[in-house]
């Protein structure tokens, strides 16, 4: 039996893939804002980061993460849209690199949006790190924008950080 790290396996896709993975016979920890084995708002960035070191000290080694938590181009706030699939899948990762074993996994869930973000500032912004000025672009774009670039950003970010991980 391997142990999974999972954001967002209270509902949606990330629900399916928790059930998936726990009748695979894997434990699974669910990270969520509500109803899961940790309670993590990952649009709150700062408070989240803070929270995953807890969760990196409780949790131990672990097989493999799935980064399933995120909200779509409808969610109201733009900045959150960014916070929360970029940034927290981001975050998520860091945070648990020392928690993995050796040949584990990581699964980080973009979308086939990605590639509509007509907007190379903002996903740039946000590979640089620079949640202040993805923040600043995002005031002008639509949700729709904001919601393709942080699931390119995604992609992207998992594609720089992809060797370093193997490595490991």
């Amino acid at each position: 039996m391997s142990k999974y790290v999972l954001t967002g396996g209270t509902t949606g896709i990330g629900a399916a893939t928790r059930d998936q993975l726990v009748h695979l016979g894997h434990e699974v920890i669910n990270l969520d804002i509500r109803e899961g084995d940790y309670t993590i708002d990952l649009s709150n960035v700062e408070d989240s980061i803070a929270t995953l070191a807890q969760i990196s000290a409780a949790v131990g080694a672990i097989d493999g993460i799935v980064t399933c938590a995120g909200v779509a181009s409808h969610f109201p706030d733009k900045e959150k849209i960014l916070d929360i699939n970029f940034w927290g899948t981001v975050n998520v990762i860091t945070a648990l690199q020392q928690n993995l074993c050796d040949g584990a996994r990581i699964v980080a869930i973009s979308s086939n949006s990605a590639p509509q973000c007509r907007h190379p500032d903002l996903i740039e912004a946000m590979l640089e790190l620079d949640r202040a000025r993805a923040h600043a672009l995002a005031a002008d774009l639509t949700g729709h924008d904001c919601y393709a670039g942080s699931k390119q950003a995604v992609a992207r970010w998992v594609r720089q950080q992809a060797p370093s991980y193997a490595r490991q």
